[in-house]
């Protein structure tokens, strides 16, 4: 991504769909000296449901590092987040932790298309919770496509930004 250390965060809005519910969210990626920030912050059900998201992602090389979330919604409060290292992630969600060990490394669906963009590479394998996936870059027109048939995901981004994401149990769209 071309970002310069003077420029404006990269912001967008989009919208979600779930199996269980659909929102909207801002997603905005910050560069700074050595790492990038993606901050998400999502509603869904009216505003009854919120999540809050700070991530880091290491730029050289280029590779997660941490999550940090904040949920709310009218059952369930919780904080928790991600540490990422090389193919193990450890989630934790107040006082509880598990992990992941995964065949490649580690990333998550919440930063994967904003990742993306910042990838040069024409092939990126990573693990992400449910599965191990491939994702291989072409080029149609000026709009890069990231995909992985093991999972059935498909990343669009234009000019840098990802505008389209369709997995499974996810549908991304930016508005």
């Amino acid at each position: 991504m071309s970002l310069s250390l003077n420029q404006d965060p990269v912001s967008a809005n989009y919208r979600f769909d779930l199996p269980a519910m659909d929102g909207s969210a801002k997603v905005t990626l910050h560069q700074n000296r050595d790492t990038y920030t993606l901050t998400y912050s999502a509603a869904a059900y009216f505003g009854m449901m919120k999540l809050n998201s700070f991530s880091v992602i290491n730029k050289n090389p280029l590779k997660p590092l941490s999550i940090e979330t904040e949920f709310n919604g009218p059952f369930n409060n919780y904080t928790g987040g991600t540490l990422f290292k090389d193919s193990l992630a450890v989630y934790y969600k107040n006082t509880d932790s598990n992990y992941v060990q995964g065949k490649y490394p580690v990333n998550d669906w919440i930063i994967l298309p904003f990742f993306l963009s910042l990838k040069d590479d024409s092939i990126y394998r990573c693990t992400l919770l449910q599965t191990d996936a491939v994702f291989t870059k072409t080029l149609s027109s000026d709009t890069i496509i990231w995909q992985d048939s093991l999972s059935n995901t498909v990343i669009k981004i234009y000019d840098n930004v990802p505008f389209y994401m369709k997995s499974d149990n996810l549908t991304l769209i930016k508005e």
